[in-house]
């Protein structure tokens, strides 16, 4: 059970440090065919984490005394002679790296689709509108011929 989830963490990590080695050299000659690789490598994954995960939930929950994860791999290491307990806390600290670098790709890619998108609306925004309209601290936008300024624009 913590072999499948020690191997998918590890699998994810690999493959959120090539994204993040790729996001900070973009200009490597097939970089979008990487780009491709790695984003596959991180959905099969995640698949493989939420298996693992949903495997580890099962096990908890077929103990006889519900109670937290590292009671029951306490309880289970003195019936069966095991270090689940120990395998448990050596995987939180590469589980908190990898809830770190994802929690980061995704602002990152979520902030490259806003630029993205915003290139496309002024690509296909009509001409007469596009260099008009500036927005003020009012967040309306204003036109630029009107050059009346309050304390707000400042």
């Amino acid at each position: 059970m913590l072999d499948r989830l020690t191997q998918a963490v590890n699998e994810l990590m690999a493959s959120h440090r090539a994204l993040a080695q790729l996001l900070v050299q973009p200009d490597q000659p097939e970089s979008g065919h990487a780009l491709d690789e790695i984003v596959t490598a991180i959905r099969l994954g995640n698949a493989r984490l939420e298996a693992a995960e949903q495997q580890r939930h099962a096990w908890l929950a077929q103990q006889t005394q519900p109670t937290n994860m590292q009671q029951a791999l306490a309880d289970a290491d003195q019936h069966e002679h095991s270090q689940y307990l120990v395998a448990w806390r050596r995987l939180q600290p590469p589980i908190e790296s990898l809830s770190t670098l994802m929690q980061q790709h995704h602002m990152i890619l979520g902030r490259l689709g806003f630029f993205i998108q915003e290139r496309v609306n002024i690509l296909t925004n009509t001409p007469d509108t596009l260099d008009t309209a500036v927005y003020a601290a009012t967040g309306k936008p204003e036109h630029t011929t009107d050059r009346r300024r309050s304390l707000g624009d400042a």
